[in-house]
């Protein structure tokens, strides 16, 4: 695939032409120098450039656009196996994009790209034209920190699968072992949280035996059993209960009753034997002394109240004597209703015994079924806990093999490996720092980890920002040249990757790319200030800087009007 013309439905964008081969420079200018207020090569459009053709190949819609530019629609001209394409797609309706005058999802226009510029004959997760596309076009600030990972690489694995895919590095190597701990993480996953169920967190927290437990479970649920199959249900359970219990309030009365009439009997029996009564005999000789107090005839009287008296008494008796006999008779007829009333309630209580409600049976069959579930959670957690040793031992005998397998893939790779991307790597290095190391590495990842292979790629003292920029200029026109699993032919980058770079190494920068592109009719597109052709000046003659530079320059962006910038109005945007 090649970019041909990025266009726009308004008559102020300044539309982009790329060139069929060779260079693309679309240049950011200062218009006006000597103008306070034209003195900068931002906002101009050269990054907005990028995010169109992104938006036009099918990115996330963008809310950006939508919001400031309501009623625009930007298309891109490109070809692709011969045939030239135009992908049309609107700021206001951004799920639909027309290709060729047909209106497409976003996700079937993505897969018909994916089978125009990608090779993936076998579907692997997280490979897709959007997501390999971005290899050839750097879209974010944090894209030219890495040549390999990218700002949509959420994982090492991912960055891994895509660089690969572009290396010609075989994939399934990559794919079985991220399976493999994709897997032994999922069963470690899955049995921390068996163990964090409240039954099971109880045997670590207090050190119970499974094994203990699980047989005393299955006593108390042998036993219960027996005693729900000898339960016999009394449908009138209840009701007999009722009577038993009314019968006992009876029989609690009866006793008490009989309790009082004995009560009764004894205090008779304990009046009938005080006597009260005193002698004439003794009172006439305790009085002797008073009888000249007494008159006559008083002794007589004594004798007289004495009878009187004794008269009494013998009458008290008898009515004694009557109401005991009563007593008696009651409490005879109250022992015999409290044996009929206990022989009646131990009637009850005898087949309450042998006979059950319902609603205990119920709960004796609630609780069966509690301990079989406390039950089967320890066989569960057994089963489980064998299963998961078994599959963890069969993973990491499979992740051995695959560990031999990938060592042995090295071996037999190593020499085409070499010859067809490190000492190409090597060579376009040696165009900027002949006396640095240099190279692509490829070495097996034998740690307990989601990554096949460690890649790297390597330039002496990358750590400086112009030496890094250089490696991934280096490795971007690697995986370009190179056409492994793709037919995309360009490459797009910002000005911001040559910011850093000495002007000698931007110059050969441009050489290597135009040299290469050109040969292989291929397209190598940048953005460029123009602070970074007047720093090449002096080391560029006038016919190289005309057949270089100028010849090569499509569009010019500037700050000085609104007209002269890309969108030819002023629009404040976050894309």
């Amino acid at each position: 695939m090649k970019l041909l013309q990025l266009s726009a439905n308004k008559e102020s964008f300044r539309t982009v032409n790329f060139n069929p081969s060779g260079l693309t420079i679309i240049l950011g200018t200062i218009g006006n120098p000597d103008s306070k207020n034209s003195h900068t090569y931002n906002g101009v459009g050269k990054s907005l450039i990028v995010e169109l053709i992104h938006f036009c190949l099918g990115s996330n819609p963008n809310k950006s656009f939508e919001e400031l530019l309501p009623d625009w629609e930007f298309s891109l001209t490109i070809s692709a196996k011969d045939k030239e394409h135009i992908i049309r797609r609107s700021t206001a309706s951004q799920k639909t994009i027309f290709m060729d005058g047909r209106e497409l999802s976003l996700e079937s226009f993505k897969a018909e790209l994916q089978s125009l510029c990608f090779d993936l004959d076998i579907s692997f997760e997280s490979l897709s034209f959007r997501s390999l596309i971005d290899r050839f076009i750097r879209r974010n600030l944090s894209d030219y920190i890495d040549p390999l990972k990218l700002s949509s690489d959420f994982t090492d694995y991912i960055t891994l699968l895509k660089t690969s895919f572009l290396l010609g590095i075989d994939l399934q190597l990559i794919y079985k072992k991220y399976k493999l701990k994709s897997e032994l993480t999922r069963i470690k996953n899955f049995s921390k949280n068996f163990r964090e169920d409240t039954l099971v967190r109880d045997f670590f927290l207090k050190n119970k035996d499974e094994e203990i437990e699980l047989k005393f479970l299955e006593d108390k649920i042998q036993k219960l059993e027996n005693d729900r199959n000898n339960f016999k249900v009394a449908e009138n359970y209840h009701e007999i209960e009722k009577q038993a219990n009314e019968q006992k309030e009876k029989l609690n009365f009866t006793r008490n009753q009989s309790i009082i009439t004995k009560n009764s009997i004894a205090s008779i029996d304990k009046s009938m034997h005080i006597r009260t009564d005193i002698p004439a005999e003794k009172l006439i000789k305790a009085y002797k002394e008073l009888l000249g107090s007494f008159k006559e005839g008083t002794i007589q009287k004594l004798e007289l109240v004495e009878q009187f008296h004794n008269s009494l008494i013998k009458n008290r008796m008898a009515r004694l004597s009557q109401e005991k006999i009563k007593l008696l008779a009651k409490l005879n007829d109250q022992e015999t209703n409290l044996k009929e009333m206990h022989s009646e309630l131990d009637s009850l209580m005898s087949y309450l015994g042998a006979n059950k409600a319902l609603d205990e049976l119920v709960a004796i069959s609630n609780q069966i079924a509690e301990f079989q579930e406390k039950a089967q959670k320890i066989r569960d957690y057994q089963a489980l806990n064998r299963q998961y040793k078994i599959d963890t031992a069969a993973i990491k005998s499979s992740m051995n093999n695959e560990i031999e397998l990938a060592y042995k893939y090295l071996d037999e790779t190593k020499q085409e490996f070499e010859v067809n991307i490190d000492s190409i790597y090597r060579n376009y290095v040696k165009k900027f720092y002949p006396n640095s190391p240099a190279g692509i590495s490829v070495r097996n990842d034998d740690r307990d980890n989601q990554t096949r292979f460690n890649i790297d790629v390597k330039i002496e003292n990358q750590a400086s920002d112009g030496i890094n920029h250089v490696r991934i200029f280096c490795f971007d026109l690697l995986i370009l040249m190179a056409g492994y699993n793709h037919h995309i032919e360009f490459i797009l980058h910002d000005s911001r990757l040559y910011d850093g770079v000495d002007p000698r190494q931007t110059l050969e920068m441009l050489r290597l790319a135009n040299e290469l592109s050109t040969k292989e009719n291929k397209q190598y597109i940048l953005t460029l200030n123009e602070d970074h052709i007047d720093s090449m000046h002096n080391y560029l003659s006038e016919d190289e800087y005309e057949s270089l530079i100028a010849k090569n320059i499509t569009l010019k962006l500037a700050d000085d009007s609104d007209s002269s910038k890309l969108l030819g109005v002023q629009i404040d945007m976050t894309y």
